[in-house]
Order: structure tokens, then C-alpha cells, then sequence
């Protein structure tokens, strides 16, 4: 003997659907729906790794391309090639101030940046004072905050230099 099966409005919590009255059964998280969780977590991973690699292509490129803006003749007895502006940032400042024209200058200005020179410029060792004057009046800082008058290797007064 059969019992009859008891038809229940959909959405009741605790009760069980007659399942030919519902449609296709769904899949449970273990079949279908995991791989489609990872599929969109693959879709995710390879936006994110393309979005780096594309940051650090840019870069490396904006590397090279403030020493090839520079004017040849700055680093002239370096090899090009082996500096990084980023760890080598005192020396391209010092030689763009001290030997570079306004268009060095404004490339120097546009890849660093104000705040960065600033601190840059008052830990150089060696100024002449002619660049001293320069930068003291482009910044607005005394000539005692620079370093190289600290050492007094550019304020020097033996007259010999």
C-alpha cells in the first residue's frame, strides 16, 4: 500500500518537496558548482598577474626613458645602461644641476618630483656655489641646511678651487 504523497507550497522551511513537481534536481557545490567557483577565481588570477606584469613593464620602461631624456653628455663616462634611477637618483640629480640644461631639469622635475629633490639635493656632498646659490634659491632653503656646506667642501675659502 502507497501512502499519498503530501504536496507542500514551495519556499516552506523543513519540509520535503516532492521533487517531480520542482523541476531538474540542482547540482550540489561538489559537482558543478566548484568548478565553476575556480573557473572565475582562474579569470581573476590571470586579470590580476596581467595587470602586474603590465605595471612592470611600465616601469622598467619609465627607467630607461628618464636616463635617454637626459642629455648624453651628463653621464658621459657611465655606462648608461647599469644605472637605476631610482638607487642612483644622487648622482643624476647632481650632475643635472650642476651640468644639465632647463630640459634636464624639467624631466628630472616631472620623474621625481619636488618633495623627493628637495631631500635628495640637501644630502650631496659636493656642490659648487654656483649650483649652491641655485638650488638654495629654487628651493627656498638657507645654504647652512645644504650638506656639502656642512663639511665645507663647497664653501671652502683656501682659494684654491
Amino acid at each position: 500500500m502507497e501512502f499519498p504523497k503530501k504536496v507542500h507550497k514551495k519556499g516552506e522551511k523543513g519540509v520535503l518537496r516532492n521533487r517531480r513537481t520542482e523541476g531538474p534536481r540542482q547540482a550540489p557545490i561538489g559537482e558543478k558548482g566548484v568548478r565553476h567557483y575556480f573557473g572565475a577565481a582562474r579569470f581573476f588570477l590571470i586579470r590580476y598577474s596581467l595587470i602586474r606584469f603590465l605595471i612592470y613593464v611600465s616601469i622598467v620602461f619609465m627607467k630607461s626613458d628618464i636616463l635617454s631624456r637626459l642629455s648624453g653628455y651628463l653621464f658621459w663616462d657611465l655606462n648608461i645602461d647599469m644605472l637605476d634611477p631610482d638607487i642612483d637618483k644622487k648622482l643624476i640629480l647632481e650632475r643635472v644641476f650642476t651640468r644639465g640644461t632647463e630640459n634636464d631639469e624639467k624631466e628630472v622635475f616631472n620623474y621625481y618630483g619636488m618633495s623627493l629633490i628637495k631631500s635628495v639635493i640637501l644630502s650631496i656632498k659636493y656642490l659648487d656655489k654656483k649650483t649652491l646659490n641655485y638650488l638654495s634659491v629654487i628651493f627656498g632653503i638657507p645654504k647652512e641646511e645644504f650638506e656639502c656646506c656642512k663639511n665645507n667642501l663647497s664653501g671652502n675659502s683656501f682659494g684654491i678651487f
